[in-house]
């Protein structure tokens, strides 16, 4: 009987010395999937496809007629006075393409081991911190475009990892504002991966009324399936007063506008392959338009 305890024992020690095993083995794994500041593998998400299809580009207004020319060629047309031609505003500086991934891997080597020590701390303040100083030493490499790119990109992931999604969007917005990338995607990305309820009040607060913003944007875009995934993750994180009012009735609001878009899918796509026929000429986005503009008035958030 002792020798059958005994065995009893040492098998019931073995089994759980091997879930101790297993359960690191999937922490390490689990640590290695979820990736990064500085990870060598970040590409820029997509950019979603509108609700709607676009105009077709073959459809063109009829081109002015040219003025008529007089017969002796002379112009009787008396001078203005006191009339400048109008200035054409400047067009916006061209953003610069990605870098290529041999170079950010090469910028990204750098920068793990020149912030090892913060890159240590993993709490979400110090991540927060962390973003803060990556958008600073940002803004002082204009001149040098890959260590540019990879800092912006460390510190959207920076701030994603802390749960600010406010200085989430804010790297996203800088590194789209130089670099050929999309802003919304990433930043609607960022949102769907991030822990939106932060580990205090007003953390949480700003991230409600920086998802309020985002799911704004996006359904500009006409991204409904987004806002409304990043409405549900912000109703999620249990505000209260009036944030919980506003999140829901931006829900409501939401399904109603994706209603009628579905509804009216039928007779856009009708208008966009037949722009003359007459039943057609009933312009249904007109429908959009007006919902959205009366959702503006009753929305709070700028």
């Amino acid at each position: 009987m002792r020798r059958f305890t005994i065995r009893l024992f040492a098998l019931h020690a073995s089994r759980q010395f091997l879930c101790w095993i297993i359960l690191g083995v999937l922490l390490v794994q689990a640590s290695a999937w979820a990736g990064s500041i500085f990870d060598d593998d970040w590409k820029p998400p997509t950019p979603a496809k509108p609700a709607t299809p676009p105009a077709d580009p073959k459809v063109s207004k009829p081109a002015k007629p040219p003025a008529p020319v007089k017969p002796d060629g002379s112009d009787t047309t008396p001078p203005q006075v006191g009339t400048q031609t109008p200035s054409v505003p400047a067009a916006p500086p061209a953003r610069r393409a990605v870098p290529a991934a041999v170079e950010q891997a090469k910028s990204r080597k750098l920068f793990k081991e020149v912030f090892a020590k913060e890159l240590a701390d993993r709490s979400a303040p110090s991540r927060r911190a962390l973003a803060a100083k990556l958008l600073e030493q940002a803004d002082t490499a204009n001149d040098a475009a890959t260590d540019q790119f990879v800092l912006l990109v460390g510190a959207t992931d920076a701030a994603r990892e802390g749960s600010d999604l406010g200085l989430c969007c804010k790297a996203a917005d800088k590194l789209a504002a130089t670099y050929d990338v999309d802003a919304l995607s990433i930043e609607a990305d960022a949102a769907m991966k991030m822990k939106l309820r932060a580990e205090t009040p007003d953390v949480t607060s700003g991230n409600c009324l920086a998802g309020l913003r985002l799911s704004e944007q996006l359904v500009a875009a006409e991204d409904y399936k987004n806002a409304s995934r990043l409405l549900q993750a912000l109703r999620g994180t249990s505000p209260e007063g009036e944030t919980a009012s506003l999140i829901q009735s931006r829900l409501k609001e939401l399904d109603a506008l994706r209603t009628a878009t579905e509804r009216i899918a039928p007779s856009l796509e009708k208008l966009r392959t037949a722009p003359d026929d007459p039943a057609a000429r009933p312009s249904p986005a007109g429908q959009i338009r007006q919902a959205r503009s009366e959702r503006r008035g009753r929305s709070g958030i700028g």
